[in-house]
């Protein structure tokens, strides 16, 4: 699991979005390892378009609740369906991984990641004015 803080997308001077966000890393090695490290791209996700301008900071909460003492709501089973119900979520794929092996005793275990992540599109829905203009002649 990888916690990302503030991510900031932003769409030319139509919908600025900062969002708290998380992606999912699954790994399965074969032995007992040192490290694993982790090379992959982080991408934007959208259900639906974004209102037609302005700030949008609606999920820039932490994806856990870190101040409960609750245990569910630190459990994956009700975490990731509750992050996965927002319209904006970030995936991380293309992941490319090297296990390292030959951990000695009492030698601490290492998790590396390298996130890429490029300019994204963001869908966002026009404005009347903005549709008006769009439809006249020049």
């Amino acid at each position: 699991m990888m916690w990302i803080s503030h991510v900031r997308w932003c769409c030319v001077k139509r919908a600025d979005v900062v969002m708290e966000s998380m992606a999912y890393v699954d790994y399965t090695g074969s032995g007992s390892g040192s490290e694993l490290f982790l090379d992959g791209q982080l991408s934007f996700v959208q259900r639906d378009p974004l209102p037609w301008s302005g700030y949008r900071a609606q999920y820039n909460v932490p994806v856990f609740n870190s101040s409960s003492v609750q245990a569910a709501a630190y459990d994956f089973a009700n975490v990731i369906p509750a992050y996965l119900d927002r319209n904006e979520t970030t995936v991380y794929s293309n992941v490319h991984s090297v296990w390292k092996s030959d951990r000695g005793a009492g030698q601490p275990f290492t998790i590396k990641m390298r996130v890429r992540y490029n300019a994204e599109r963001i869908c966002y829905r026009p404005a009347f004015w903005q549709e008006l203009c769009v439809h006249l002649p020049p």
